[in-house]
């Protein structure tokens, strides 16, 4: 269980934990927090608090920690913490995959399936390279460019063009 908090350490030093009821809280109504913790030796209060927040962002799961506040608030460098809630979701499977049985895997998030009907749309060319701002513009030919593609072989296969027929 050593892996727990280091990796709430981690995630809070990237900036993806929330600690604290009204951070927490604040995640929660955001819909950003997508792993809602509690310590083990939490208050009711706190725990009737936080069964409220996960149910009012609809995405978010509470689960229990089997540690206490002080070892959870070790971990975060803090005295003591009793809730906190990861903003990550990558964090968040990495902390529920460690909380698993050891024999039972976390089942793996599959892709979802496009419906049958819709059609996917080819991605356009952006004019340049690099920073620049027409890269949000469709890519059009210009007038040398359309006169370019349009030269060549296709051009002198008309007839009445320069005198001559087909080639």
């Amino acid at each position: 269980m050593d892996s727990i908090p280091s990796l709430l350490g981690l995630a809070l030093r990237a900036g993806r934990l929330a600690v604290g009821e009204e951070p927490v809280g604040a995640a929660c109504r955001g819909h950003k927090a997508y792993l809602l913790l509690l310590a083990s030796d939490a208050a009711d209060n706190t725990i009737r608090r936080a069964s409220h927040f996960s149910q009012s962002a609809k995405n978010t799961i509470c689960l229990q920690l089997p540690l206490t506040k002080a070892e959870l608030g070790s971990g975060l460098g803090r005295t003591a913490c009793a809730m906190a809630a990861l903003t990550d979701v990558g964090f968040a499977a990495a902390v529920a995959q460690r909380l698993a049985p050891p024999g039972r895997r976390c089942p793996k998030r599959r892709p979802r399936r496009r419906n049958a009907g819709t059609r996917s749309i080819p991605p356009t060319r952006t004019r340049g390279s690099g920073n620049n701002s027409y890269r949000s513009q469709p890519y059009r030919l210009t007038g040398a460019e359309r006169k370019e593609q349009t030269s060549g072989l296709a051009g002198l296969s008309r007839p009445g063009r320069d005198g001559g027929g087909f080639i």
